[in-house]
């Protein structure tokens, strides 16, 4: 049996940024939460903007 640790928890939508005189959508700015609700398509209230190369499907 494995047993671990969960030392932080950073959940967050994403939002619009500018970047190199670019908009773009992110998810980077998530923030720490001390409990969340996890269901079988992730945490409540986290998003992934860029899903081809994060956990996307």
């Amino acid at each position: 049996m494995l047993v671990g640790k969960v030392i932080a928890l950073s959940i967050g939508k994403e939002k619009s940024f500018t970047w190199k005189e670019r908009n773009i959508q992110s998810a980077i700015g998530k923030e720490k939460v001390n409990e969340a609700i996890l269901t079988f398509d992730g945490f409540v209230g986290d998003g992934v903007a860029n899903t081809a190369f994060h956990g996307g499907v």
